[in-house]
């Protein structure tokens, strides 16, 4: 990889740093605050964590409308590959997701976003500042930012 990709990919990762600096480097500033928020993304998170380390694959989750398919529904992201590494750190004290961790966790989808656009953008053959905009852009815009949840980018 070029060095001067490796410095775009690192602005970046600076820029959502310093976009979401309320969530990522303060506990004063949560996602969490908002009831969607707890009630559908965070919990799904927690329902999918328990469940792996139970031994138990979580196809049907009997906890909303008196049961409901849990992988089939898409939102859950049961089966979003990068889910594994939330599965493998541990929970807090309380026994629940850590709340930095899921706001980190949101941040990494968003950088992740980023970065793909900046390929593909790059692949398109144009300049490495216009697929760092076409990054920004994507991950950054008026919608995104306020979404409740990291399930949705």
């Amino acid at each position: 990889m070029p060095k001067a990709t490796v410095k775009s990919i690192l602005w970046l990762l600076l820029i959502m740093i310093l976009f979401y600096w309320k969530i990522l480097l303060t506990s004063q500033f949560s996602l969490l605050t908002e009831s969607e928020g707890v009630n559908q993304a965070y919990s799904w998170y927690h329902f999918w964590i328990a469940s792996l380390r139970q031994g138990v694959l979580p196809l049907w989750d009997p906890y909303i409308f008196a049961g409901r398919s849990f992988a089939g529904e898409m939102q859950t992201a049961a089966f979003y590959p990068l889910n594994l590494l939330l599965a493998l750190i541990p929970f807090n004290r309380d026994g629940v997701l850590s709340p930095q961790l899921y706001h980190a966790f949101f941040v990494f989808g968003h950088f992740l976003g980023a970065c793909f656009m900046f390929a593909l953008v790059r692949e398109l053959g144009l300049s490495r500042f216009s697929a760092l905009t076409a990054g920004i852009c994507c991950s950054l815009p008026g919608f995104v930012p306020r979404m409740a949840g990291p399930l949705m980018p």
